[in-house]
């Protein structure tokens, strides 16, 4: 059993599906395996290539909407 101590009840849950090997979402592309569909998803868009966001300025995409509010700023 593990005696590792946490701070907050949420990265005690974290860490034991870790440990359990439970609930964790396998990426198909190269086998990392991800505790949050959050993280799974971003994690995805590298194998893809999808770039969702588009300035509606000059068309370009980015992978991350904050990477398009950081370019909107130039215009």
């Amino acid at each position: 059993e593990c005696l590792e101590n946490f701070s907050s009840q949420s990265f005690l849950i974290v860490h034991q599906r870790r440990h359990g090997n439970r609930y964790l979402i396998h990426c198909p592309c190269c086998d990392r395996r991800f505790t949050w569909t959050s993280d799974f998803m971003r994690h995805h868009e590298h194998h893809t290539g999808e770039q969702p966001y588009q300035c509606g300025v000059c068309q370009k995409t980015f992978k991350r909407r904050y990477h398009l509010n950081v370019h909107q700023r130039t215009h």
